[in-house]
């Protein structure tokens, strides 16, 4: 009797354990959405940040050079920004 009494112990003390831990990763999967959820609105108001800077230069350089040349010129700014991001990016992941 003393056996099976040890295997039942032990049985329930796993699936307690079994228990305990989906209780923990569904705590920390709901932690992640959350936090991936802020990184998304944080990208969202970096773009629209992006955005209202690249039309500022614009508007300071379109008297200076001429709309043409004054968008090619922000392009060509965030196109090097975009650039460097990405090789800081590579590198970092590498």
């Amino acid at each position: 009797m003393n056996g099976q009494s040890t295997l039942a112990d032990l049985v329930i003390a796993f699936f307690d354990l079994v228990e305990a831990e989906g209780r923990e990763l569904r705590r920390q999967i709901g932690r992640a959405g959350v936090g991936l959820g802020l990184v998304a609105v944080a990208a969202l108001l970096l773009l629209a940040a992006l955005i209202t800077a690249g039309w500022a230069v614009y508007a300071w350089l379109q008297p200076l050079l001429g709309a043409p040349l004054a968008a090619l010129s922000v392009s060509l700014l965030l196109l090097v920004s975009a650039g460097l991001m990405l090789w800081l990016a590579v590198r970092r992941l590498q």
